[in-house]
């Protein structure tokens, strides 16, 4: 085992601690053969080790990252480097108890998977690639499982129907002064990936191993996401769905369909086809529907770039109604020249519009990475298990078309 770095240092030195810790009531320490054979691993790794080097390094190290190159990148090639030479160390270690020195390293080092900030970052750069809803949506990195949404400003009426609405577990609702608040309470939901990589790629040093799992899993990850953004309900772990809980579906979408006065918080709006199972009754309400659902979004919204989103199919059946003559200017990628987002997590024949990252806050606050070399035989597993929170931020920034009569 080689400490290369002063953070590893300081984990090895903490893990040779938490070894020798009492474990009964009479303050001895009591040690297993495996325990000792793994201090003794231990102390024999930092004993090698120029701890003045290291340091120096350490403060080195520190003040590079106020150079042009971000400190993101310096730390992912750093975390990539040391997560790989680890790996290789496990699988080439010819003992179970060396193995297992490599693992630990994986789990207790600072340049490991446990970097909470390199994960995060990695998570998020991934879903601004997404396509559909999520891209569309700025996620945040929270600052921890205890945040809480800004308040909404509401007027005394909207307060007193909203207080009597039984929406207890949606929102809090508050007075200062004169003034009436409400403020979402965040769905939580969390992910688990995983990535399989052969013994023979892992120990090829031109494989950039790290780059290949991050990307893999933070792709699934984001793929589960997104689907929940859409059509989660809220419940059970999952996130509120834009078009589903955030529509009020499980009532038939009875409070989407009321005007923003009256509508309950943080409940979009919505309105009907005119048509079961349809955008509409013919291709002239279609049209008329689509213009309609336009001028349904405030003005100060539809200035600020809003997009369409809807599944592929849709938008294809929408194309076909193109003609010089409509009412509606469709594009190969807009409709009056707002952008089309497809995202094959929406419902046939439903549409919605808006802006998304005004409309819906996501925010990642939890993640954890494990690399287990023995999971299965020949390859190394890469596990990643993310932890998110989505709440809606102005239930007038998004509305929707569904198809119903």
């Amino acid at each position: 085992m080689e400490i290369k770095t002063y953070p590893h240092y300081q984990a090895v030195v903490a893990q040779i601690q938490s070894i020798g810790q009492p474990a009964s009531n009479d303050g001895f320490v009591y040690l297993t053969d495996d325990q000792r054979k793994e201090r003794d691993l231990l102390i024999n790794a930092i004993e090698s080790v120029d701890l003045a080097a290291l340091k120096a390094k350490h403060h080195a190290n520190k003040i590079l990252t106020k150079s042009a190159k971000s400190r993101e990148q310096g730390h992912a090639m750093d975390v990539s480097q040391t997560i790989t030479a680890a790996i290789q160390g496990a699988i080439k270690s010819a003992t179970l108890e060396q193995q297992e020195v490599h693992v630990k390293a994986l789990t207790s080092s600072d340049a490991a998977f446990a970097i909470d900030s390199y994960v995060q970052s990695g998570i998020v750069e991934r879903a601004r690639k997404a396509p559909g809803l999520l891209g569309e949506i700025s996620i945040e990195v929270l600052p921890s499982m205890d945040f809480k949404p800004d308040l909404v400003e509401i007027s005394p009426t909207v307060a007193a129907k909203w207080s009597e609405s039984g929406l207890a577990d949606n929102f809090k609702y508050s007075v200062v002064d004169t003034s009436h608040f409400a403020q979402a309470i965040p769905s939580d939901t969390g992910f688990m990936g995983t990535y399989n990589a052969s013994d023979e790629v892992v120990r090829d040093p031109k494989t950039k191993i790290v780059d290949m799992a991050n990307e893999s899993l933070n792709k699934s990850i984001s793929e589960s996401l997104s689907a929940e953004l859409i059509s989660g309900d809220g419940d059970l772990g999952e996130a509120a769905g834009v078009f589903t809980e955030l529509l009020d579906s499980d009532n038939g979408y009875a409070e989407a369909y009321k005007p923003l006065t009256t509508r309950k918080p943080f409940i979009f709006a919505a309105m009907k086809s005119g048509k079961n199972s349809a955008l509409g009754s013919d291709s002239v309400t279609v049209l008329s529907n689509l213009k309609d659902l336009i001028f349904m979004l405030p003005a100060n919204y539809r200035n600020q770039s809003p997009v369409f989103v809807m599944k592929d199919s849709t938008w294809k059946a929408i194309q076909k109604l193109r003609t010089a003559d409509s009412i509606v200017n469709i594009e190969p990628d807009s409709i009056d020249g707002y952008k089309v987002v497809t995202d094959e997590n929406v419902e046939n024949n439903t549409i919605g519009f808006g802006v998304p990252d005004l409309a819906l806050g996501v925010g990642v606050y939890n993640t954890n990475d494990v690399v287990n070399p023995f999971a299965i035989d020949g390859a190394v597993r890469y596990t990643r298990k993310a932890r998110f929170k989505s709440w809606p931020k102005a239930n007038d920034a998004f509305v929707a078309l569904l198809p119903e009569a």
